[in-house]
């Protein structure tokens, strides 16, 4: 009885000893398989971000600094053709017309733009209208000397005109002299006649009958 019992005890080691055994190898593949998967995976997650360009949104901005800061310095400061008619204009109105003339001449005006044509215009026509305004206070004519004394004596003047000549005065302003003979008067006067119109009566003195 005994030794059956020792027989019977050790198969029932031998089975328990081949049970772990296998248990145990049953766990050493699995988790050799799970070691296994989790490196394949880890393989297709890298190939995967290998082949996905990234963002380079915040590597690559819409516009780099420099391209920023003449965009900004285009719109702040005024092109050389703002400047210039600029300068035209404020020669102007200084009236400083001849300054402001050659200014205008070094401006070409292929290259304005309908706003800076408009202005160029308008210079241009002020420009004239000042050496027209110019010309004329320049040109005081012995025929304009004698309308202003026929307008303001009321008579008329006949004769060759052409011994009249410009004098000035000692502040530097033109006028005609002459003779006029104004009979509601009674009386011959030397004046001196001004393009404004002012009349300076230098002498009279009565007509002489008989």
């Amino acid at each position: 009885m005994e030794l059956n019992k020792k027989r019977t005890a050790l198969t029932i080691g031998a089975l328990i000893l081949s049970c772990t055994m296998l248990f145990g190898c049953g766990r050493e593949k699995k988790e050799e398989q799970a070691t296994h998967e989790a490196e394949a995976s880890s393989v297709e997650t890298s190939s995967f971000d290998a082949q996905t360009p990234k963002s380079t949104d915040a590597e690559t901005p819409d516009k780099t600094p420099e391209a920023s800061a003449q965009s900004v310095s285009s719109e702040s400061i005024p092109s050389r053709v703002d400047s210039e008619l600029a300068d035209a204009e404020s020669f102007v109105s200084a009236g400083m017309y001849d300054d402001a003339r050659e200014m205008l001449s070094s401006v070409n005006r292929d290259e304005l733009s309908g706003e800076q044509l408009e202005q160029y215009q308008k210079i241009e026509t002020e420009i004239y209208n000042a050496s027209q305004s110019a010309a004329a206070a320049d040109s005081f004519t012995p025929e304009m000397a004698v309308r202003i004394v026929e307008d303001a004596y009321g008579i008329q003047i006949d004769g060759d005109l052409s011994g009249l000549m410009p004098e000035k005065n000692s502040e530097g302003v033109e006028f005609y002299r002459m003779q006029i003979q104004v009979d509601s008067q009674n009386a011959k006067k030397t004046v001196n006649v001004y393009q404004n119109g002012d009349i300076e009566e230098i002498s009279s003195e009565p007509i002489a009958f008989g």
